[in-house]
């Protein structure tokens, strides 16, 4: 609306009051300039105050070039304008509170009752690895794969051998091919390493493969993990980190090696609802081609769903996880299976209970 340079104070005020009333309106920035006829902008506090009284809550913000303030209040109490220097502030802090808002009235979701959780198991496993090493740290993959079915998460069967005795044994009794993930000093992102063996499906290959860890690894070999070998699919990384503000923070995106390099992820914090778990899916660059109609292979997205929702259950519960990678979280048309995850405790006391609140 062009009032024009010759407008004056009331005129305009009354102008201001006019467009306020339109229901067509549902937010103003209001540019004011002073002329040689007068300042228009001095109407602008009393019109707010007047549409304000009326009833009228919708936003108001003034653009006045060349105050020496790059924001600054006009008028006092409950009716002050936002003045800005520049328009494009304006339209920025516009925009921030448009999104705000339509973020604070969307449906929550709810926070799950999830079926398959026994934490008493689960705070044992916590308790004991602690009595152990007081200190914290990484867990071994045994208390890793019994904290994660603790909670009801798909992890995929492990067994730990030091020797190859072992390693023979528990390849006859899984009975198909398997995976040999190596144990070693100092190694943590075991297939980034070269300490993965995949497709073992014969003695001589499973001697073969546990001959080469031991031979790249020397004197740091501890021995491998064993698995059973799980079917392709989408791999995707699930994990926490602890803030020490606002509690545990579940982090969702692309898994696998070069989870790092790409570096697609949404993250939120706890407690996790429904809505919640379902919009990082969403969030991530790569949705469209993963979880939308152009997807080029179904994914069973309700069981992605369920582990955001039991990892973030599980970072809820257990404050000592500090840190905890699922990575791979492999995911199919059929389901979801998480064959690697590391965990990292420390003795904690719950902070203040009502900030993680601050997450909803």
């Amino acid at each position: 609306v062009d009032t024009t340079a010759t407008i004056d104070a009331a005129t305009f005020g009354t102008s201001l009051e006019t467009v306020l009333r339109d229901p067509a309106v549902q937010a103003l920035v209001v540019p004011v300039l002073r002329t040689a006829i007068g300042d228009p902008g001095e109407a602008l506090a009393g019109a707010v105050a007047r549409a304000r009284a009326g009833g009228c809550d919708k936003p108001v913000l003034v653009v006045r070039p060349g105050q020496p303030e790059s924001f600054r209040p006009l008028g006092s109490g409950a009716f002050r304008v936002p003045v800005f220097a520049d328009p494009e502030l304006a339209a920025k802090a516009l925009a921030d509170v448009v999104g705000y808002a339509t973020w604070l009235a969307r449906p929550r979701g709810a926070v799950p009752d999830l079926a398959g959780i026994d934490l008493a198991a689960a705070r044992a496993s916590v308790v004991a690895a602690l009595d152990r090493s007081p200190g914290g740290g990484w867990l071994e993959p045994e208390a890793v794969q019994d904290l994660l079915a603790s909670f009801g998460l798909p992890v995929v069967p492990t067994t730990l051998c030091r020797t190859e005795s072992e390693a023979l044994t528990a390849f006859r009794d899984m009975g198909g091919s398997v995976a040999l993930k190596v144990s070693a000093d100092g190694i943590l992102h075991k297939a980034r390493a070269g300490g993965v063996v995949l497709d073992a499906s014969t003695v001589a290959d499973l001697r073969a493969g546990w001959a080469r860890l031991r031979e790249r690894f020397g004197s740091g070999f501890r021995g491998a993990a064993l698995q059973p070998m799980v079917e392709p699919g989408r791999e995707f990384l699930v994990g926490v980190l602890s803030e020490p503000s606002f509690g545990p923070m579940i982090v969702f995106g692309m898994g696998g090696t070069d989870t790092d390099l790409i570096a697609d992820r949404s993250r939120r914090l706890v407690p996790l609802t429904t809505r919640d778990a379902r919009e990082m899916l969403d969030e991530l660059r790569a949705a469209p081609g993963l979880f939308g109609p152009d997807a080029d292979r179904a994914l069973d997205t309700g069981a992605v769903v369920d582990v955001l929702l039991r990892t973030a259950r599980l970072a809820e519960l257990l404050p000592e996880v500090v840190e905890a990678d699922l990575n791979p979280v492999i995911a199919t048309g059929s389901g979801v299976r998480i064959p690697d995850a590391r965990i990292r405790l420390e003795p904690r006391v719950l902070g203040d209970p009502l900030l993680r609140e601050l997450g909803g």
